[in-house]
């Protein structure tokens, strides 16, 4: 795609594309309405002015969830997203979401109960002997599709759906390719395991394999990342995000209520 995936960018390539994304006829002057509306709401100047919206750049602040943990938005095609993974101990409204036992690695003495997995709402941490160390938080179903008590969000922020998610592939180039633009790839850092194919994070998302928990162990840390998506089960069976070590590839696969899964939010 033309328009480059940043969290600062011209209003001018941002109605560009989403004139070009609709059918011939489209008024500009409603694009231009629309770029300021979805990707500014602060956006000031005149939005009849060719001038003002070739010369302004917007800068993506960055956003807070209910526990004041900032997050930077990036922006990638006609959508908005956050470029780390959620970590929150509140839904938006401040309903506090339990938590259960850690995960411990490198630790005998400490024992892993089964209280996330036989949870409805929950969610828990990887906790690395000796290191202080903690993984992004992993929420069961229960917390990542509620709606009755609340969001796993922050407000204007929803959890993905598969819809979403299939936006996001058609605008990194097709799913074949998109999990290598979306998955990190500089050494310092990264935890993905050799071979990363396709990987250049040139999408700004930053993704890392963080894995998934089921029956509290620590599955496929390195290799995969899964990330909840909203839409509603199918015989009990929830969908979620998965990128691979082996592939270049975004996917969707197959997700039970009681597995520990990130989450990355995008902009309503």
């Amino acid at each position: 795609m033309a328009v480059p995936n940043t969290n600062t960018f011209s209003l001018w390539d941002v109605c560009t594309e989403i004139y070009g994304s609709h059918s011939a006829g489209m008024n500009l002057n409603q694009c231009f309405t629309d770029a300021t509306g979805t990707f500014d709401s602060s956006y000031s100047g005149s939005k009849n002015s060719l001038l003002n919206f070739r010369n302004y750049q917007h800068t993506l602040g960055l956003v807070y969830d209910y526990d004041g943990n900032p997050y930077q938005p990036i922006r990638i095609g006609n959508q908005i997203w956050l470029n780390s993974d959620f970590h929150c101990t509140h839904l938006n409204n401040g309903f506090p979401i339990p938590r259960k036992d850690s995960i411990f690695i490198g630790d005998s003495s400490r024992s892993n109960s089964s209280d996330f997995n036989n949870s409805s709402f929950a969610y828990t941490q990887v906790w690395f002997y000796g290191s202080g160390y903690k993984e992004p938080f992993y929420y069961n179903a229960g917390v990542a599709a509620n709606n009755a008590f609340g969001s796993l969000s922050i407000t204007g922020w929803h959890v993905p759906t598969l819809n979403d998610l299939n936006i996001l592939a058609a605008n990194l180039g097709g799913a074949n390719i998109a999990g290598g633009h979306l998955k990190y790839a500089i050494a310092t850092d990264n935890h993905w395991q050799s071979p990363n194919t396709g990987a250049d994070n040139s999408s700004g998302f930053t993704a890392q394999p963080m894995g998934m928990i089921n029956n509290l162990i620590w599955n496929f840390y390195g290799q995969n990342m899964w990330c909840w998506l909203s839409d509603a089960p199918i015989s009990g069976v929830y969908t979620a995000g998965l990128l691979s070590y082996n592939s270049a590839a975004l996917n969707n696969t197959s997700a039970l209520a009681n597995y520990g899964l990130t989450v990355r939010l995008i902009k309503d």
